[in-house]
């Protein structure tokens, strides 16, 4: 047996040593990269099954490993927690024949089959339906949301659930490859609240004396994910030719990509201009004609209703797709064009508000001026009032 899998190794090491990519084109690349994921699901599959044989024979001990997940890590070149937890998954895959047979048949990745597989062990009857969705393309960000609500709705009442947080409450710390001091917690939400608020506090006191020093003004958000996230698709922004002035609308539901699409549109320079995802096709027709958008930022089902609407090209939000290398925000003036917004149409047809960077953006409307609203003049019906752009904020993690 192994003899045939050095042999099926050695062809694809000569295929990749070999290979100029520069001879394909478009479809060859596709169908390279569509490939090349299966053998990688295929080796990490293999790597934890295995891994977990090696577990129960405690073939590891022989090289001074404390444990299976440890030299799982080193043979792997992973670390120790995705090995843990890609053990914990082969242990439970005799219970799971539907993700069993899609990790063998490389279709789904192990970190696919690490969340399908702690939710069904909550709910089997969901782990035919989470297949299909991670086999269907879903991303993984959208993957574990899915698994996680299926956890919540297994949960027969808040105190089981509040016990299981407890019992799996987790602390780890250790250097990385350039000796920085590395962390992770895993703690119930209140006790993780008491940690965020002592972190924010900290976070202030350093930014107050960094300000009081004179210092570079830095915003909360260099502290957090959300600060890369918004520089990446500002990214997308300025290579899909957005410049500073442009109007770029965002159409999303109440989630993270809103936040993102929405910062890094000020990120770029441009203005951003929300709108209702849920607002009739001809409610969306007048106001795009209104706005006379650069570009339209779109996530979840507005991707698809927007394609028949929307004049400018539609870029649909998926954060786990961003590119490596994020811009830098672009320096805006006091009265540039930061947000268009829309009244709720509740009384009259919804109107335009053109909102420059003069004021803070937690004050109410106190003045109306045409001052910053760029070339392109409101209608007649718009009304005008200041707000101040400001850096993006920090974002925590939904629950």
């Amino acid at each position: 047996m192994f003899e045939e899998l050095d042999g099926a190794i050695a062809t694809i090491e000569s295929f990749v040593r070999d290979v100029e990519t520069g001879t394909y084109d478009a479809r060859g690349a596709v169908r390279g990269v569509e490939r090349f994921a299966r053998i990688s699901h295929l080796g990490e599959a293999g790597a934890a099954l295995f891994g977990r044989r090696a577990d129960e024979t405690g073939a590891y001990r022989e090289s001074g490993a404390r444990n299976a997940a440890e030299w799982v890590a080193r043979k792997t070149g992973t670390n120790v927690m995705r090995a843990e937890r890609a053990l914990g998954t082969a242990a439970l895959l005799t219970e799971l024949p539907a993700t069993d047979t899609a990790l063998r048949a490389g279709k789904i990745s192990q970190e696919q089959a690490n969340e399908i597989a702690a939710a069904a062990r909550k709910d089997p009857n969901a782990e035919s339906e989470l297949v299909h969705e991670a086999k269907q393309g879903i991303s993984l960000k959208g993957l574990t949301d899915r698994c996680r609500r299926v956890r919540a709705a297994a949960e027969p009442d808040d105190e089981a659930w509040a016990k299981r947080l407890h019992d799996n409450r987790q602390l780890r710390r250790w250097v990385d490859a350039d000796s920085a001091k590395c962390g992770m917690y895993r703690l119930s939400p209140d006790k993780g609240a008491e940690i965020d608020a002592a972190l924010d506090a900290e976070i202030e006191l350093i930014l107050k004396e960094r300000r009081a020093n004179g210092g570079a003004r830095e915003s909360r958000d260099a502290y957090a994910a959300l600060s890369a996230q918004v520089g990446q698709l500002a990214a997308v922004l300025l290579d899909q030719g957005v410049e500073p002035g442009d109007r770029v609308v965002v159409v999303s539901g109440n989630a993270e990509e809103f936040v993102v699409s929405y910062l890094a549109a000020l990120w770029a320079g441009a203005a951003a201009v929300p709108l209702n995802p849920l607002a009739p096709p001809a409610e969306l027709e007048r106001e795009f004609a209104s706005v006379a958008p650069r570009l339209v930022l779109a996530h979840g089902p507005a991707v698809s209703m927007l394609g028949a609407v929307a004049a400018k090209g539609v870029v649909p939000v998926d954060l786990d797709a961003l590119p490596a290398k994020g811009a830098t925000p672009l320096d805006r003036a006091d009265d540039d064009l930061a947000v268009l917004l829309f009244t709720s149409g509740t009384a009259a047809r919804r109107r335009l508000r053109c909102s420059p960077t003069e004021t803070s953006p937690r004050t109410s409307a106190r003045s109306s001026t045409t001052r910053g609203c760029g070339s392109r003049p409101p209608t007649s019906r718009s009304s005008i009032t200041s707000t101040q752009w400001r850096p993006p904020a920090r974002s925590r993690p939904r629950a």
